[in-house]
């Protein structure tokens, strides 16, 4: 009943699996919702144009053991 409420207001519904966020979250989930944003026309950031993703220059998730 969420996935429909929420796909009749317009919003695309994605699901991934717990052993695919915890072992692919960086090679394989963000890539899959990066390119769902972009082929959806790219963020809208209340401008003329929607800002497309650049799958490159994003996704680094520091640890809480990484040194800063």
């Amino acid at each position: 009943m969420r996935d429909h409420d929420l796909s009749t207001r317009g919003w695309s519904i994605l699901r991934f699996s717990q052993k695919q966020i915890q072992e692919q979250a960086a090679h394989y989930c963000l890539k899959t919702i990066v390119e769902k944003i972009n082929r959806l026309g790219g963020v809208d950031q209340g401008t003329v144009i929607p800002r497309k993703i650049n799958p490159d220059s994003v996704f680094y998730q520091p640890s809480l053991f990484d040194d800063p």
